[in-house]
Order: structure tokens, then sequence, then C-alpha cells
């Protein structure tokens, strides 16, 4: 059984949903930064690991995020806006919600403007968490209206 800490594993499974793990992050952000230019490593590991929790964070023994797309919106939130990297924290946002979404059978369909606005909103804090939902859902071109993502 793998955990949102393991460095071992790029992955483990909660509530029969993939989410990546800290291996998988601190790999994806070293390529990241490898392939486009930034300051490479970690700043904060907590605030890695904070984020990487958050599928699986509970609130009064419930989960404290009940749908996917609102445990995904919360990872890539925390990873873009917690700072735990030097540099690349929204690249690496962007990427490990594209990747989440993959591993679960989601695709985005933005274009890379679109992708720019989402995560520079983002980065700049006029986009919550559920805004990012919003988009998310809406990029995958699924029903907005449907409670249950």
């Amino acid at each position: 059984m793998s955990s949102p800490d393991s460095r071992r594993l790029y992955t483990y499974t909660h509530r029969g949903w993939k989410f990546p793990t800290l291996g998988f992050v601190l790999d994806l952000h070293d390529r990241i930064i490898e392939e486009s230019g930034g300051i490479p490593g970690v700043k904060d590991e907590g605030l890695l690991l904070s984020a990487l929790n958050a599928p699986v964070e509970s609130a009064g023994g419930a989960d404290a995020y009940h749908y996917f797309f609102e445990k995904v919106a919360v990872l890539g939130y925390r990873i873009a806006r917690n700072h735990g990297f030097h540099d690349g924290n929204k690249r690496t946002a962007l990427l490990t919600i594209t990747q989440t979404l993959a591993w679960d059978g989601y695709y985005l369909k933005w274009s890379e403007d679109a992708e720019i606005i989402v995560i520079s909103l983002l980065g700049a804090s006029h986009l919550t968490w559920q805004g990012l939902r919003h988009a998310l859902i809406l990029g995958c071109e699924l029903d907005i209206l449907d409670n249950t993502l």
C-alpha cells in the first residue's frame, strides 16, 4: 500500500481513484526545471506533503473533499499556492493535475492559452480551488451541473 509521502511509487489509491505521491511530484518537478528552466529544489517539503495529502484529508470522520474533481482541484491549488518548490510551482501543479486526471480516465481539452490563463489566475489568487474544480470539469467537457464530480 502506498501513501502520499511515498518516494518509491508514483501513485497511491484512495476511494478507487489514483493520486500522485511525493516521488512522482519530485521527479516531475525535476523534469520541468530541466526542460524549461528555473531554480531547482524543494523549498519546503511539508508544504508539498500538505498538497499531496489533500485528497485523503478528513473532517469529523468524513472526507474533507467528497468528490474526485474537488480532490484534484485542491491538490493542484495547494501545489501552486503553497510554494513548496523554489520555482516551477504552477507548472508542476498543472502537469500534476493533468496526469492525475489521466490516471483516472479524464482528459483536459484546454488549449495552451487556456492552460496559461487558468494557471495564471490561480497563481495570482484570482481563482479558488472551487473555481479550479469548475474549470477542470469544463476542461474535461463534462456536465458542470453534475454534483458527483
